[in-house]
């Protein structure tokens, strides 16, 4: 892993409160988006990475799944772990998902991240999740998109303009905030999981 990709991971840590207030929620139905796919009951395993403050791990344990979230920060695991304490089936561990290793023998029947894929070592993460997946299971990938960022510099100015003259057209001087992501699906065929040619061996 890169050291900006390990730093910058980090720096959410440094504002946990503020995070968990200013980051908005998704839409509830985006979690329903995201289990649809593998076919997830209540009861059904899950493994979160990088489940932040708990705002994605308290939909989906709502959904009664027993859910294992996985969360680098110990401030924003202390959030979370508050925010499902009303829930039984849902745990927080913090500890960095390269090397956290649940009990011996334990794997997912779904293991997903919700915007937290980026930040995790991609010469290990597709071969971690690959190994922690039961057979048949899926990993879910999702992802908000922004889609000003891949602007080029004039075209977001445009953009940024005609917001503001909408919402100085409107009464209230308000614009109501829309949503736009995209998931990411894999299902786990095989029962072997190939070596990973970044380290010496497979993952355990």
């Amino acid at each position: 892993m890169t050291s900006d990709r390990r730093t910058l991971r980090n720096t959410f840590e440094l504002a946990a409160e503020k995070y968990h207030a200013a980051r908005p929620s998704c839409p509830s139905a985006r979690y329903d988006e995201l289990v649809l796919p593998s076919g997830l009951r209540p009861g059904d395993s899950l493994l979160e990475i990088g489940g932040g403050s708990g705002k994605a791990t308290v939909e989906l344990a709502r959904r009664g799944f027993t859910i294992t979230s996985v969360e680098l920060g110990h401030e924003l695991a202390a959030i979370a772990r508050a925010n499902v304490a009303p829930f039984p089936n849902a745990e927080v561990v913090c500890a960095d998902f390269e090397h956290w290793e649940p009990a011996p023998g334990v794997t997912y029947d779904l293991v997903c991240a919700a915007t937290s894929w980026h930040w995790i070592d991609p010469t290990t993460r597709y071969f971690k999740a690959a190994s922690l997946i039961r057979v048949d299971g899926y990993l879910d990938l999702l992802d908000t998109f922004s889609g000003h960022i891949a602007m080029a510099t004039w075209q977001r100015e445009r953009l940024y303009s005609e917001i503001r003259r909408r919402v100085a057209e409107r009464p209230e001087h308000r614009i109501r905030r829309h949503f736009g992501a995209v998931l990411h699906v894999a299902r786990r065929r095989n029962r072997a999981i190939p070596p990973n040619p970044h380290r010496s061996g497979s993952i355990p």
